[in-house]
């Protein structure tokens, strides 16, 4: 198909760091269609971890806010605050001149970027903008030019919802990751019920399972092997993991080697905790992985310890490589696993999770027979239909 006859479709995400919702984008513009859509991604920030898993005929363009827009670089809002902050006014007038202050340099400051990123877009206009998260809403409609706007919302978390909305209201459509949290946002959202449904994130079951062959031998033999993956933050629960660790090895189970890859704000509180429940030769935090699959092929069980989750891609990840399943009850979980069947699910505490550890660990037969149910999901099947659902919005 010529390029002029070729609709075109522009993501909009925030950046490309190492994590599950970049991962699903990341599987998006791999398997998208390129016969019938000319793809932009653009990048708001230089974060450019994932961006060579990104194909080469998708056209990728990084604006980092901090270092494009001249304003924003050389006269840092501390500074222009500071200056305001040393004249000679009182409490109340300080404050005052403060907020207009922020306000007035805030504004302009998104002008002037939204005004950069309109000048360097190859295209001026687009059929499709896809506002991959929330936070970039404003930006896209004041720099990016299209006939349809679509909006994706990947948190669990409520509190996240961007109250002033316009994005949602110059949406089509508002795509939730799971139909539990279409659900819950249609409760929370109801003038935008009629918008908003569910659609999972894609999983490339093909580059997962390449991937996972790259590296052996990453474990002791002998142990039993346990993997969790995510950002290093409360809403992870990986105190919930490590405190489970700590009832299993008292109960007697000496052979778990329980490894946890990422890093984020949490990791001292969490190797603080693994020292103080005298765990440190069983948990081992092993930091962020641009590959993480052959840790989470070659071990025994995966466990996602999550307080909340909107889908879980982890959980998806895990089922590919025919890796057994634990996973809290968050609304990703209860839609993935169907408990005893491909996984187990467990309530987000300490003592269900090592329970439900207990009971995989004890029972081979019952550990196969999760891993052979995974081995029945048909990925491709599931990606097919993701990807006719978007070229229907498209």
């Amino acid at each position: 198909m010529r390029n002029d006859m070729k609709k075109k479709i522009i993501f909009i995400h925030n950046a490309l760091w190492i994590g599950g919702i970049e991962t699903a984008l990341v599987s998006i513009l791999n398997r998208i269609d390129y016969d019938r859509y000319d793809v932009t991604c653009l990048i708001t920030s230089d974060n450019q971890q994932m961006s060579k898993n990104i194909p080469k005929v998708c056209k990728l363009i990084f604006a980092d806010r901090y270092h494009t827009v001249s304003f924003a670089s050389p006269y840092k809002f501390a500074k222009l605050f500071g200056f305001i902050d040393a004249c000679n006014y009182s409490t109340g007038i300080k404050t005052i001149k403060n907020r207009i202050a922020r306000f007035f340099f805030r504004n302009l400051e998104e002008w002037l970027y939204g005004r950069y990123i309109a000048r360097n877009l190859s295209d001026t206009h687009f059929d499709t903008a896809v506002i991959y998260s929330s936070k970039v809403a404003g930006l896209t409609l004041r720099s990016v030019t299209a006939d349809n706007y679509i909006s994706f919302y990947h948190y669990s978390d409520l509190r996240r919802v961007y109250h002033d909305n316009f994005g949602y209201d110059a949406s089509s459509h508002i795509f939730a990751v799971s139909k539990n949290m279409a659900d819950r946002l249609k409760e929370f959202m109801p003038k935008y019920r009629s918008k908003i449904s569910e659609i999972h994130n894609l999983v490339d079951a093909e580059r997962i399972r390449n991937k996972s062959k790259e590296t052996q031998d990453l474990f002791v033999k002998d142990s039993f092997n346990i993997v969790s993956c995510g950002r290093l933050v409360d809403d992870k629960g990986f105190d919930l993991a490590i405190n489970a660790c700590r009832i299993l090895t008292q109960s007697g189970f000496n052979r778990i080697q329980w490894y946890i890859i990422g890093e984020g704000p949490d990791k001292v509180k969490l190797c603080n905790l693994i020292s103080a429940e005298n765990l440190d030769e069983t948990v081992h935090m092993v930091g962020v992985k641009a590959n993480p699959y052959p840790y989470i092929g070659q071990a025994d069980l995966f466990v996602q310890s999550s307080r909340i989750e909107s889908f879980g891609l982890t959980i998806t990840e895990a089922l590919v490589l025919e890796v057994p399943v634990i996973s809290t009850k968050t609304d990703g979980g209860r839609e993935i696993i169907t408990d005893g069947v491909n996984g187990v699910l467990c309530d987000a505490s300490a003592e269900s999770i090592a329970e439900a550890i207990s009971k995989v660990v004890s029972d081979n037969d019952f550990r196969n027979k999760l891993g052979e149910n995974a081995a029945r999901i048909d990925f491709e099947a599931q990606n097919n239909e993701i990807l006719n659902r978007l070229y229907e919005v498209f």
